[in-house]
């Protein structure tokens, strides 16, 4: 029993030491991020962040982790067979997009860290993420297969899918790097017709 409550209690300040250091790691980036600064964010000394985590490329890949966790339970419960015709089909994937734009929509931050923190931090960083990209790639297209199989057309297909995909991408993107949400939005439907 006094193991139990000493786990739950190491396994909680690991969490608050992850919170913090998602806080300091979107504000600050990676680079100018330091241990101490994760420790302050809590008030606690930055030998108890040592406690848990080897160096701080440990913690930031955890951090990247938990993100990537967040984003595969969004859509844990969408299977690519679910569908049987065009409208479910068509239902299933504004979902799965709202699902997935919901996080960028609930906390920015997340997307600043996948999409420009974790970039080039480490080699083995880089092949995680590499992996996390190919994993999207096949669930795009086992949806996509479905849609075939069911004989759907195509180019409704691709037109749902793109739609759902960048539909409300431009925003997302405008508030996460700071350009201007008519730049993006013409730099996205070049993108989706294919120029």
């Amino acid at each position: 029993m006094v193991n139990q409550h000493s786990d739950e209690r190491l396994d909680r300040r690991k969490r608050e030491i992850l919170d913090a250091a998602f806080e300091v790691f979107s504000s600050k980036g990676f680079a100018s991020a330091s241990i101490a600064d994760i420790a302050a964010e809590l008030g606690i000394g930055h030998g108890t962040v040592y406690r848990y985590f080897q160096n701080k490329h440990d913690v930031f890949d955890q951090v990247v982790q938990l993100v990537i966790q967040r984003i595969a339970s969004k859509i844990a419960d969408e299977p690519p067979d679910a569908t049987h015709d065009l409208n479910s089909y068509r239902a299933q994937v504004h979902r799965i997009a709202d699902k997935l734009l919901s996080l960028l929509d609930d906390d920015p931050r997340a997307a600043k860290l996948l999409f420009i923190e974790a970039r080039g931090v480490s080699k083995e960083l880089d092949a995680k993420m590499f992996e996390l990209w190919k994993l999207l790639g096949k669930m795009t297209e086992a949806y996509l297969v479905n849609g075939k199989r069911k004989a759907l057309n195509q180019e409704v297909l691709q037109h749902v899918f793109l739609v759902a995909r960048f539909g409300r991408a431009a925003g997302q993107v405008a508030d996460t790097t700071g350009l201007d949400k008519a730049t993006v939005g013409r730099a996205l439907r070049k993108l989706r017709e294919g120029r």
